[in-house]
């Protein structure tokens, strides 16, 4: 996804058993930080499955991830990586 400081990002993408979508907000810190607001990994199916924010650096990859629900064995995984393009 690409995004621009104050933006929203959205994506859907199909698993292995269900459609998931990403939503957050991105937002310039300061001098090399990006800050990734109320990020939402959810299914289709079930609903919310991880939320967070967090910080980042350009040129980082963070990976985020979720515990499995009772029952299951499903982790979800979710990784993050800014980059700067010039304009």
């Amino acid at each position: 996804m690409t995004a621009t400081d104050g933006s929203e990002i959205g994506q859907q993408m199909q698993g292995t058993d269900d459609v998931y979508e990403i939503t957050g907000r991105v937002h310039w810190v300061g001098p090399g930080i990006v800050r990734l607001e109320n990020v939402d990994l959810s299914a289709r199916s079930s609903g919310h499955a991880l939320g967070t924010t967090v910080n980042i650096r350009p040129g980082q990859t963070l990976i985020l991830g979720s515990s499995p629900k009772d029952g299951s064995t499903v982790t979800l995984l979710l990784t993050v990586r800014a980059e700067e393009i010039a304009s």
